[in-house]
Order: structure tokens, then C-alpha cells, then sequence
């Protein structure tokens, strides 16, 4: 005797021949089908709700947030009011700056009413700008331990740090009018032009530089 499909009891007729009803099983299995296919395409819209790029702003804000409440507490455990409290509060802040107008640049993207014109401009440069002097403020954060054990050792370093930070603030400033790193098209995107590995240079050379200063 065949099993049952789908719940559904076979007809057995007087002679002993056992008959499933197709017409029965064939619409219990196109239900069956149809809720499966149906099922399936709500899992993998749940998987298209948020892109990488969704994701990667929300990890941003999530960064910023982050870097705020480190902030609030050190404000209110007193730890702020030493000068390397103080550096790593700019740090925190450099940091959480550079997050959330990353974040900023890419909601702004695409958009096309007037505020999002300039938001997708003020927000990549501000990015850049925060990164640029977050990698010079950590160095300097850094000279707060060593010259309390060799006083004026890296004075050189952070010379040299402090030059290349002001010369990137000025290239961003000069690449809002000529696209040098980036630029910004008529459907206010941002896009990348050759250049744009050179950006990497200020935090390759405070890399560099904090190695030789740890050495």
C-alpha cells in the first residue's frame, strides 16, 4: 500500500487497487511548492535588505556613538584634565569626526536635492581632513610616554609629521576646486581619480614614523 502524500488518505477501490488522487496530490503539491518558493524569496529578500555599504555606514555610526560615550566618561571620571587626557579625547574625537562624515558621505550619495549637493562635498572632505589629523594626533599622543623618558626625542618626528598632515589639509582644500584625489560627477557621486593611493601617504609615513620613535 502506497503511503499518503501531503496528509492526504489514498482511495482504495473494490478490487484491491490502491489509486492515489492525482488531482488532490497534484494541487497539495503545487500549495506545497508554492509556499516553499515563496518562503524562499523572503529569505533571500531579508538578506538584500541591508548592502555592504548599508552595513559599513552602520558599523560607522556605531563607531562614532562608541567614540562619544569613551568621551562622555573620561569627562566624567576626570581623566580629561591631564594634557594626555586631553590628546586622547582629540584623538576620540578626530576618530568619531572621521566616522560619521564617512558615514554622511555615503547617505549624501546619489542624491540630487540641493542639501545633499553640498553635504556629499563638505562630507568627503571633512573625512579626509579628520583621518589626515587623526594619524599626526596619535603620533603626538604617543609623544606624551616617550619624551617623559627622553625629553625632546621626537621633536624631529613630529616635525616631520606636522608637514605632511598641513600639506594634505591644504591638497583637500585645493582638490574641492581641482579634482586631485577625488571628485564629485553630475549625479553627485563620488569617484576616485589615479591619484587618489597618494592620500595614503600621511598615514604610511606616521606608521613609519611611530616604528623608528618605538625602536
Amino acid at each position: 500500500m502506497l503511503p499518503p502524500a501531503f496528509g492526504l488518505r489514498p482511495s482504495v477501490l473494490s478490487n484491491g487497487c490502491v489509486i492515489e488522487s492525482g488531482r488532490k496530490n497534484a494541487l497539495a503539491s503545487k500549495h506545497f511548492y508554492s509556499w516553499y518558493n515563496v518562503k524562499d524569496k523572503k529569505v533571500s529578500k531579508i538578506g538584500e535588505i541591508m548592502t555592504v555599504g548599508e552595513i559599513n555606514v552602520t558599523l560607522q555610526l556605531f563607531g562614532s556613538v562608541l567614540s562619544l560615550m569613551i568621551i562622555f566618561c573620561l569627562f566624567i571620571g576626570g581623566n580629561a584634565k591631564t594634557k594626555t587626557g586631553r590628546m586622547y579625547v582629540l584623538l576620540l574625537l578626530l576618530n568619531m569626526g572621521g566616522l560619521l562624515f564617512d558615514a554622511l558621505a555615503y547617505m549624501f550619495r546619489g542624491k540630487t536635492y540641493p542639501f545633499a549637493y553640498f553635504g556629499v562635498r563638505a562630507s568627503n572632505f571633512l573625512a579626509f581632513c579628520c583621518f589626515c589629523a587623526f594619524a599626526t594626533a596619535f603620533l603626538s599622543y604617543l609623544n606624551q610616554f616617550v619624551s617623559a623618558k627622553k625629553p625632546g626625542a621626537c621633536r624631529p618626528y613630529m616635525m616631520i609629521s606636522g608637514c605632511v598632515c598641513a600639506s594634505y589639509l591644504v591638497l583637500y582644500v585645493v582638490n574641492l576646486f581641482v579634482p586631485i584625489f577625488y571628485y564629485i560627477d553630475s549625479s553627485n557621486i563620488y569617484m576616485r581619480t589615479p591619484l587618489f593611493g597618494l592620500t595614503m601617504i600621511p598615514a604610511f609615513c606616521n606608521m613609519l614614523l611611530t616604528v623608528i620613535i618605538l625602536i
